[in-house]
């Protein structure tokens, strides 16, 4: 009787857990994920919450993940429904958006797995061509701007890492990816704030260029490449605008062009030789703009 009992119990078990995720993934999981996008866009006409949305998107992503197309419609209407959470509420889910792509990251290396040091095929080729594109709009327009916001603001979340502080990418074309829009992000804030009203110390949401640099190995490099021009930027402003007040108003110090084109000489130093070469102009700025600021301090 006991066993028969036991063995009732698992099967009601077994069918509730099926029938909770039928209830959370629909019979037409891609259908489900799209009418989550739609409620997203029509959150500020319905009754429903900012919190209970994000919660069931997120229930959705974990539950009933199983292919690019549902891991990329749950990041996507995160996307739509970061508008209207507010700040804090932007910043979760980028960090959502974030661990979506990961999910999708872990389902590559899954198919290259499979094929056992076999080659992809074209079609696979083709497919990641087409995924990658879609993760990078949602990296470019979406990722990348939220995290220099949060820097910003002093909102850094640790989920924004991947698991145990490592990169937050397992592909290093998708970190590098994010490298060229925090780039982006950088220069449009250095435009918006111009050297004759503002000394910047730092490069803007430098934090994350330098996770992407100590964490995602493949692409320290090309994170090397960018701070070492983004540091001469700064100390060519510095040295030209002397005496410009700091964001918080006190005066720089007098060493500060120094000590940026110092910092980004030794990023130079340390990058890889051949990607030094194919973009050597860098490197001349950055040595004319040192011997300029030592010959004229020297004087």
């Amino acid at each position: 009787m006991r066993a028969t009992l036991t063995a009732l119990f698992m099967i009601l078990a077994l069918a509730g857990t099926a029938a909770a995720q039928d209830s959370t993934c629909g019979a037409d999981v891609v259908a489900t994920g799209e009418t989550l996008l739609e409620r997203a866009q029509g959150l500020e006409e319905s009754e429903e919450t900012w919190e209970g949305l994000f919660e069931q998107i997120v229930i959705f992503q974990k539950q009933c993940s199983q292919s690019f197309e549902i891991d990329f419609a749950a990041a996507d209407a995160a996307w739509e429904l970061a508008d209207h959470g507010g700040q804090e509420g932007r910043y979760r889910a980028a960090s959502f958006v974030l661990s979506a792509i990961r999910s999708i990251e872990n389902r590559w290396l899954g198919e290259n797995a499979a094929r056992k040091g076999v080659e992809p095929d074209q079609d696979e080729i083709d497919r990641r061509d087409v995924e990658t594109e879609q993760l990078a709009i949602l990296i470019e327009n979406f990722v990348a701007p939220t995290i220099l916001h949060a820097i910003g603001h002093g909102r850094y979340y640790e989920s924004f890492n991947g698991p145990d502080e490592t990169c937050p990418y397992i592909f290093g074309h998708l970190a590098q990816i994010e490298a060229r829009a925090q780039f982006d992000g950088i220069v449009n804030v250095l435009e918006g704030n111009p050297a004759d009203s503002v000394t910047l110390p730092i490069i803007p949401g430098d934090y994350r260029l330098l996770v992407l640099r100590d964490k995602c190995f493949a692409v320290a490099d090309d994170v090397r490449l960018v701070r070492a021009y983004l540091l001469a930027q700064l100390a060519g402003r510095a040295f030209d605008n002397p005496g410009v007040p700091m964001p918080d108003g006190s005066t720089p110090p007098e060493t500060l062009a120094t000590t940026l084109i110092e910092q980004a000489q030794a990023e130079i130093a340390a990058m890889d030789n051949a990607l030094m070469e194919d973009n050597a102009f860098i490197k001349e700025e950055a040595d004319a703009l040192a011997a300029r600021i030592s010959g004229e301090e020297g004087g």
